[in-house]
């Protein structure tokens, strides 16, 4: 484990894949997290625009993310990063802008027809550009 990443060896096809997924020490899930309280997702840093709002990087802190949402089969392959910026609702006077951090994975059951996936998490569902508080408010 190298600061919260850990790396594996994965068999895909007969090659062997180095493959990067991120790990989330439960230290930096614990306080900043639930102060933020989205479920399943775990504060990575917090940071200050020009203009004073806060910008909140999150990672996926739900291992449940990795399951493919068409055949429910947990991957292992990652097949890439995707960075999605949901709207959240404000924290104190300003804004709170997120910035998700978030895997995409393959889906390695041959019949399922999903090529591949991002992870998802109740808080903020796939191809949401809302969190389901926000959209709860509106």
């Amino acid at each position: 484990m190298l600061r919260g990443r850990s790396w594996s060896q994965i068999e895909v096809t007969g090659l062997v894949q180095r493959t990067h997924v991120q790990v989330v020490p439960e230290s930096v899930i614990s306080a900043v997290s639930r102060l933020l309280d989205l479920q399943g997702l775990a504060v990575r840093e917090v940071a200050t625009d020009r203009h004073g709002g806060r910008v909140v990087h999150v990672v996926t802190a739900d291992l449940g993310a990795s399951a493919c949402p068409s055949c429910g089969e947990f991957s292992t392959s990652a097949k890439g990063r995707v960075t999605t910026r949901p709207r959240d609702v404000p924290y104190g006077p300003h804004r709170v802008r997120l910035v998700w951090h978030k895997q995409r994975w393959r889906c390695t059951d041959p019949r399922c027809s999903r090529g591949s996936f991002t992870e998802q998490v109740l808080a903020a569902p796939a191809r949401s550009r809302l969190t389901v508080r926000l959209r709860a408010e509106l």
